[in-house]
């Protein structure tokens, strides 16, 4: 998926059209709760953490883009 948005990034930029990857960390939500196994459910982020963190980014339109947006819980993966 990177290189595919590597490539439509790079092929569209004369266009104006940017490309965002957005790669969040593990996010706590109800498919955790459909695998086998137990999960450090605390040490995940939350999709509003996600959420927020997105709209940021996105709120400040102007000349640079975010082409790559890296989101990990500050304790790290687990």
């Amino acid at each position: 998926l990177r290189a595919f948005a590597d490539t439509l990034r790079e092929e569209e930029r004369e266009h104006g059209i940017a490309v965002t990857s957005i790669f969040p960390g593990a996010t706590n939500t109800g498919w955790w709760k459909k695998m086998a196994g137990e999960f450090p459910l605390d040490d995940m982020l939350t999709a509003e953490d996600v959420a927020k963190t997105v709209a940021f980014a996105f709120d400040n339109p102007g000349q640079g883009v975010i082409e790559e947006l890296v989101l990990r819980h500050r304790k790290g993966d687990f």
